[in-house]
């Protein structure tokens, strides 16, 4: 359902700094090793995703189908598994979009897992690390917002179909009752009518009805 505004705020900001919180606890189980490794990208690669080849299109379209795939995928899950089934049900949708496309960026599929460690690497003393490619750090961030957002609007779009397919039957069931209730009423009227005037059935005029 529907979030208000300051909870999506606080979920964000709290995954965020769950990232980062990972990451430098990441950084100190490893010290000793930041010194021998030479090769900065390598570091970097500890903390945040990066692209095989840089196409900034075809990544962002990467991040945006993993998005998607797993919104899709869970809300699902979350739809017709029970409760118990659905955090490891959920980590082999990740481990199976890591494995199908994974090998193209990295796969964030999530702003916060990307950018809470970027932004660690960024801060924190590690031994001769490089630059934070901030250039690319972009990416990440709006190629998830994008799948889930496309997601997310087609499962409103579901939910607001099947909404509008539950008021049309109870208006259907509405209307059947309302023209039941009208074809007794008629019926009362007509056998009061045929018992007021001896069993006749009709009146001076020659109808069958109460105002005929």
């Amino acid at each position: 359902g529907a979030r208000p505004p300051l909870e999506v705020f606080a979920i964000i900001h709290a995954e965020t700094a769950g990232a980062f919180c990972g990451a430098a606890l990441v950084w100190l189980a490893w010290l000793p090793h930041w010194a021998v490794t030479t090769n900065p990208a390598t570091k970097l690669g500890v903390f945040c995703t990066s692209p095989a080849i840089s196409s900034p299109a075809a990544n962002l379209l990467s991040e945006a189908i993993g998005t998607f795939a797993l919104v899709l995928i869970t809300s699902c899950i979350g739809n017709t598994s029970p409760g118990l089934a659905n955090a490891p049900l959920t980590g082999l949708v990740v481990w199976a979009i890591g494995l199908s496309l994974g090998g193209a960026t990295g796969y964030a599929i999530n702003p916060a897992r990307d950018f809470g460690p970027r932004l660690a690497h960024a801060i924190l003393p590690i031994h001769g690390k490089g630059g934070s490619d901030w250039a690319y750090a972009w990416i990440p961030i709006l190629g998830p917002i994008i799948g889930g957002g496309i997601e997310t609007i087609d499962l409103l779009c579901q939910q607001g179909a099947q909404f509008g397919g539950a008021l049309l039957h109870l208006a259907e069931q509405a209307a059947a009752l309302a023209g039941v209730g009208r074809q007794e009423t008629l019926q009362k009227l007509l056998g009061a009518n045929r018992c007021g005037d001896g069993g006749s059935g009709k009146h001076e005029g020659g109808s069958d009805l109460p105002w005929g």
